[in-house]
């Protein structure tokens, strides 16, 4: 009799065994299933971004984006980047370093905070009055043309049309800047690097 029942123990604690082995397997498999899924639609997720100042759709998506919100975003860094005044010089330059790209930052606060100095000694003012965007998307760069005035002691100094570029990169959805300056300087900025490596 006990025999029997040790039997009828040791069988059901086996097919118990069995039973929490398949368990487990299955809760492996389904956290593996899980997770390829929850990647693959991480990579496809769209983000789309209707502000009240825009009326048309923007994306980002992975390392893409609309021409939309290319040019938004370009023209929200012109404006912080472009137009100042001694007053607010500093806050719209630390606010245009946060969209700079991790890898150039400590170049572009150097340069700026420089820039920064130079404005809040000459009491200088600048608007920039966007005229024309042209985004090369191979190059990952924008042409930006306007209208730039200075403005040094309360008498313009300055209105010209001047040509900007703005080179930039897009990973992980996040938009960012690497270089922002005035054509010929980034002109002359390209041949000395293209120097350097030969």
């Amino acid at each position: 009799m006990k025999l029997d029942r040790y039997l009828s123990t040791s069988s059901n604690l086996f097919g118990e065994n069995r039973l929490l082995k398949f368990v487990v397997l299955a809760l492996g498999c389904a956290t593996v299933l899980n997770t390829c899924g929850m990647m693959r639609a991480q990579q496809m997720e769209k983000v789309v971004i209707v502000p009240t100042t825009v009326t048309e759709k923007m994306w980002i998506a992975g390392d893409q984006a609309s021409e939309e919100y290319i040019k938004q975003f370009v023209r929200d860094a012109a404006g912080l980047y472009l137009t100042f005044h001694p007053a607010n010089v500093r806050q719209n330059f630390s606010e245009l370093l946060k969209l700079y790209h991790p890898t150039e930052f400590g170049a572009a606060r150097k340069s700026l905070y420089d820039l920064a100095d130079r404005i809040e000694e000459s009491k200088a003012s600048s608007a920039f009055y966007l005229t024309k965007l042209l985004n090369d998307e191979k190059k990952h760069q924008l042409e930006i043309t306007g209208v730039k005035t200075m403005i040094i002691s309360e008498k313009v100094t300055e209105q010209a049309v001047r040509n900007y570029v703005l080179e930039y990169k897009i990973e992980s959805g996040k938009f960012s800047i690497v270089r922002f300056m005035e054509k010929t300087a980034y002109e002359k900025a390209k041949t000395e690097e293209n120097n350097e490596k030969k």
